[in-house]
C-alpha cells in the first residue's frame, strides 16, 4: 500500500511538472521548461508526454535532432500521444518535408477527440450554437470543449496538402542550388539568375551569423534547401495565396514575403529586376533566421532584413556588397532624425512585437511621455540601428550583435540575449553614436544622388 501511495504522488508530481513545463513554452522560455520537463522524466522515464516535452524543448531551441529523438521516443510509448504525433508532423516540416508532414498529420487527424472534447472547427461551432449565451467567454468555450491538437492538425492539413500539390503552373521552371529550389513560371533563365543571387547574399548571411563566427555548434537536423516560388504575374501570386494559405490579405499588403507556417519564400516579379533582387534578399533572411530562431525580436529580424536586402553586386563582381543605402528608407530616417522622433538605441531593441507593429493604444500609459513610432519608422530605425551595430565606429559594436545573435540561438529570452549582449553599453554614448551615425546615412545618400564624394564615417 505505501508502494502504492509513493508511485501515486510519484506520477502526481510528474503531470505537475509537465504542466509548469507547458507554460514555460507559452511563456517563451524553453530553456526553463526543458529543466521541468527532465525533472519529471527522472521520475517517470517512461511518461510519454514529459518525454514529448523535452521533444518539444529541444524544438524551440532550434535543437532538431534531439527533437526528433525524443518525440519519436514519445511515440513508441504511447502511439496516441496526439502532441508528439503532431510535433513529429511540424518536425517535418520544419525540416521541409512537406509529405512527410501530411503523412504525419494525417496520423494525427486519425486519433480520436479526448473524452469529452471536440477535434473539429465544424464541431466546435456547431456546439457553440447549442450553448448559445450559455457557452461563456471564447476562451473558456476553447478551453471546455476543443482538442486544440486535433484542430490544429485539421487547419494545417489543406495547407500543408496544397503546398505539396503545388503552384499549379502549366509549365514550371526549376534551379536547385546548395541552399535554394527556386521554382517559376517566367523561364529557365529567371530561375537560374534568381537562384545564383540568392547564393550570393546566403553567402553575405553566413559570413555575418556563420557557426565559426558565433561559436555556436549546435545540431540543427537536416542540412536544407530552401523553397524559392517567384510568380510573373501578381495576380497569380494572390491566387496561390487564396487557395493555399486562405489568406488573400496577406498577398494584398505584400509584394514578396516569408512565408514561415509553410517556410517558403514567395514574391512576384518586380517591375525592374533589381526590385525584385531587393524584396529577394530581405525576405530570404527571415528564411535563413528562421532555421537557428523560432522568435526572432522583431527590430533584429526586420533591421537584419532591411540591411541585406539594400544589397548591390557591382558589374563584373562575384561578390555582394552589403551596408549600401536603402532607397525605400531614406525618407523616413530623414523625417525622424528632423522631427526628434528617432528612438534610444536600447528601446528599439526592447521592443515587443505589438509596439513594433504599431497595434498599442496611443494612450497606454507605458508610453506617457514616451515617442510611439509607426511601425514604417521602426523598421527605418531598425536598419539604422543595425547598419550602425555592424558598421559603425569602424565596427566596433558588430561583437555585440553577435553576442545576441548567439544568446538567441542558444534559446535565450528576448530580455536575457538583451543582458546577455548590451549590459554593459553607456547608453548615452551609444545613443549619441547612433544618431551621428544616422545624419552620416543620410550624407552619404545625398552625396550619392549628386554624385560628390561620400563623406567619411563617424569615427
Amino acid at each position: 500500500a505505501l508502494d502504492r501511495k509513493i508511485d501515486t504522488l510519484r506520477l502526481a508530481e510528474c503531470e505537475s511538472l509537465v504542466e509548469r513545463g507547458k507554460q514555460y513554452l507559452r511563456e517563451e522560455n524553453p530553456f526553463q521548461a526543458l529543466g521541468r520537463f527532465r525533472d519529471a522524466l527522472a521520475l517517470e522515464p517512461e511518461h510519454a508526454w514529459a518525454t514529448n516535452g523535452v521533444g518539444e524543448a529541444y524544438f524551440h531551441l532550434r535543437r532538431l535532432k534531439e527533437s526528433r529523438e525524443f518525440v519519436e521516443r514519445a511515440i513508441e510509448l504511447d502511439p496516441t500521444c496526439k502532441d508528439a504525433l503532431f510535433n513529429e508532423a511540424y518536425l517535418d516540416l520544419q525540416e521541409l518535408d512537406f509529405t512527410g508532414c501530411l503523412e504525419g498529420l494525417d496520423r494525427v487527424l486519425a486519433v480520436p477527440p479526448d473524452p469529452g472534447r471536440l477535434g473539429t472547427r465544424e464541431a466546435l461551432m456547431k456546439k457553440l450554437q447549442e450553448e448559445g449565451a450559455t457557452a461563456g467567454t471564447p476562451q473558456e468555450f476553447w478551453e471546455r470543449y476543443a482538442d486544440s491538437v486535433l484542430v490544429q492538425a485539421g487547419d494545417l492539413r489543406p495547407v500543408i496538402k496544397g503546398i505539396v500539390d503545388g503552384p499549379g503552373w502549366k509549365q514550371e521552371f526549376v534551379r536547385v542550388t546548395d541552399h535554394y529550389r527556386v521554382m517559376t513560371d517566367i523561364s529557365q533563365e529567371y530561375a537560374d539568375l534568381m537562384a545564383e543571387r540568392l547564393e550570393l547574399i546566403h553567402a553575405e548571411y553566413e559570413r555575418q551569423f556563420s557557426y565559426q563566427k558565433t561559436g555556436e555548434r549546435k545540431t540543427r537536423g537536416k542540412k536544407l534547401v530552401h523553397p524559392v516560388l517567384v510568380f510573373e504575374h501578381r495576380k497569380d501570386y494572390a491566387d496561390w495565396f487564396t487557395r493555399v494559405l486562405r489568406n488573400p490579405q496577406l498577398a494584398a499588403q505584400t509584394g514578396g514575403v516569408y512565408v514561415s507556417m509553410v517556410k517558403h519564400l514567395v514574391f512576384f516579379k518586380g517591375k525592374t529586376f533589381e526590385d525584385t533582387q531587393l524584396v529577394a534578399w530581405h525576405e530570404a533572411f527571415h528564411q535563413y533566421l528562421d532555421h537557428y530562431i523560432a522568435r526572432a525580436p522583431h527590430w533584429f529580424n526586420e533591421g537584419q532584413a532591411e540591411y541585406f536586402g539594400a544589397s548591390v553586386l557591382p558589374e563584373g563582381r562575384k561578390r555582394v556588397e552589403v551596408g549600401q543605402t536603402n532607397p525605400w528608407r531614406m525618407n523616413v530616417l530623414a523625417a525622424l532624425v528632423r522631427q526628434g522622433r528617432l528612438p534610444a538605441a536600447e528601446e528599439l531593441i526592447q521592443r515587443d512585437a505589438a509596439t513594433f507593429m504599431g497595434m498599442v493604444p496611443k494612450q497606454d500609459p507605458r508610453y506617457a511621455g514616451k515617442v510611439l513610432n509607426s511601425p514604417v519608422e521602426n523598421y527605418t530605425a531598425s536598419w539604422a540601428l543595425v547598419h550602425f551595430l555592424i558598421e559603425g565606429q569602424r565596427g566596433r559594436h558588430e561583437k555585440l550583435l553577435l553576442r545576441y545573435f548567439k544568446a538567441l540561438s542558444d534559446g535565450a529570452t528576448h530580455a536575457e540575449a538583451f543582458d546577455a549582449a548590451f549590459a554593459k553599453v553607456r547608453w548615452d554614448q551609444m545613443n549619441a553614436a547612433f544618431a551621428a551615425h544616422c545624419e552620416w546615412l543620410l550624407q552619404r545618400a545625398q552625396a550619392e544622388t549628386a554624385g560628390t564624394d561620400v563623406p567619411p564615417p563617424p569615427r
